[in-house]
């Protein structure tokens, strides 16, 4: 796993993953453990490439979980990638 030094979540991100995990635990420990990796993982490829994904909006990128629904929305801030929401891809993101 990459050194994520320049990543950072907002209380809203963390709690978006909290309640992703939740629900996930919920169903199967397994899935939980699963989302988890493939969200630390989609991180690692944050930090080593922060411009990978376009802008969508007034300078907010999304990033796709390989293996789950689920899209990160972020900004870049000098060298640094603010991390602002988690949601499920069949919902429309609050601008």
């Amino acid at each position: 796993m990459q050194n994520l030094h320049r990543i950072y979540l907002t209380p809203q991100a963390g709690a978006d993953v909290e309640k992703i995990a939740e629900y996930y635990n919920d169903l199967d420990p397994e899935q939980r453990e699963a989302f988890l990796y493939d969200f630390y993982s989609c991180l690692g490829l944050l930090d080593d490439f922060p411009k990978l994904f376009q802008e969508e909006y007034r300078h907010v990128r999304g990033a796709l979980l390989s293996a789950f629904p689920y899209k990160v929305l972020y900004s870049l801030y000098k060298e640094k990638v603010i991390v602002f929401s988690i949601f499920h891809t069949s919902q429309k993101p609050k601008k």
